[in-house]
């Protein structure tokens, strides 16, 4: 009897369940599978051949084989099932043990590995190389375990490709003299360490507007905002990322929305900073500038001056003033000097403008002022030979 008879023989709503329950799911199985049928099959016939012979020898009432037969059918569908359970757990343990062969520690470390090159990527490191340590996964399943095994494996082929084709752009050697700006991932973090401050270790509901998602500037931010935040406020988390696009009429709809969705919102991360006055309009036509902190990047004339009405509770400043000057001086001197670079990556000096000290950073009427901490970290120019 084939495979499909015996099928035909069984109720539909049992053959689901064998399906669903994953009695034919490995691949192997499917191939043993016949051998299954073969032993329980043939002891049903030599059951019954017995039988047979023995009526024609008069050695058995008719109620004596009735109960040999089924004692008979009960071990041999004993046997089988047996049989089968011990195909299918091999087949369970082959493809536990490919999986741990494969390394599943090894891929998290490479994932983390990717992540953290994407992040020292964005702050300037052109020469980060993500690590690969995965293995190959080799078995061969079908049905419920083949969906896994090959969800698995495509898991395994991307994140190598994706490490891969980043090695690629980082291995091209990279002429730029030198990176001048802010340090995206430092920036994040002091945000979330402001946010925490004022949020406390109950924490509450944190909702994170960024330009757009796929940006790895603003992405790096509020990844190091999330961690510093969850482990200096373990009650606070976030509940909401929102794209503005750097458009105000956008950010202050979303904000409208988000208000009204969280009505217990405590906190608002703006990771970029074109559109926090647009988004502390939001918050302050809603009556809760008191209850919900704010706080972003950039100094900007409208942003600046949510912080002076106490909206804004913080921005950060990444200092831009040095990020024009600097590489003006440094140009010079390795041109005309020739002074080397002290190093490949010059990070600007980052400071936190809150409505207690916005005096210190902003004047009304010159706008951005240059503070004694920013004139100390300008560059100077090194004398030529004319001591020109």
């Amino acid at each position: 009897m084939s495979k499909k008879n015996f099928q035909c023989l069984l109720p539909d709503i049992i053959i689901r369940n064998i399906r669903q329950e994953g009695v034919w799911m490995a691949g192997p199985m499917l191939k043993k599978f016949d051998l299954i049928l073969a032993v329980f099959f043939t002891g049903i016939c030599a059951s019954i051949t017995s039988l047979i012979l023995l009526f024609a020898t008069g050695s058995f009432s008719a109620g004596t084989a009735a109960c040999f037969l089924i004692a008979g059918g009960i071990f041999m569908a004993t046997a089988s099932f047996i049989l089968a359970a011990v195909l299918y757990m091999k087949q369970v343990t082959a493809w536990t043990h490919a999986i741990k062969k494969a390394g599943p520690d090894s891929v998290i470390q490479d994932l983390v590995s990717l992540s953290q090159s994407i992040a020292d990527f964005s702050r300037g490191n052109l020469t980060i190389q993500p690590e690969s340590k995965q293995l190959a996964m080799a078995v061969e399943t079908a049905g419920a375990l083949s969906a896994i095994s090959d969800l698995y494996k495509q898991i395994l082929q991307h994140t190598r490709d994706a490490a891969d084709n980043f090695r690629s752009i980082t291995a091209v050697p990279c002429k730029r003299l030198c990176y001048v700006g802010a340090d995206s991932y430092r920036e994040g973090e002091q945000c979330g360490r402001t946010m925490a401050g004022i949020l406390g270790d109950s924490g509450g509901e944190v909702a994170v507007f960024v330009n757009f998602k796929d940006v790895v500037s603003s992405n790096t931010r509020r990844k190091a905002f999330e961690k510093v935040l969850h482990e200096l406020s373990p009650g606070s988390r976030v509940v909401s990322i929102i794209e503005e696009h750097e458009n105000h009429e956008i950010a202050y709809q979303e904000a409208v929305k988000c208000l009204n969705v969280f009505p217990g919102l405590k906190g608002i991360y703006v990771a970029d900073g074109t559109v926090p006055s647009s988004v502390a309009k939001a918050v302050m036509e809603n009556g809760r500038e008191r209850s919900i902190a704010i706080v972003c990047h950039d100094l900007t004339d409208e942003t600046m001056s949510m912080v002076k009405k106490g909206v804004i509770k913080a921005t950060l400043s990444q200092n831009p003033f040095v990020q024009g000057y600097n590489p003006v001086l440094y140009l010079y001197n390795f041109l005309v000097t020739k002074q080397p670079l002290p190093v490949n990556r010059l990070l600007t000096h980052i400071e936190l403008i809150t409505p207690e000290n916005y005096r210190e950073y902003w004047s009304d009427d010159k706008g951005m002022l240059i503070t004694q901490a920013t004139e100390a970290t300008l560059e100077k120019p090194v004398p030529n030979k004319h001591n020109e």
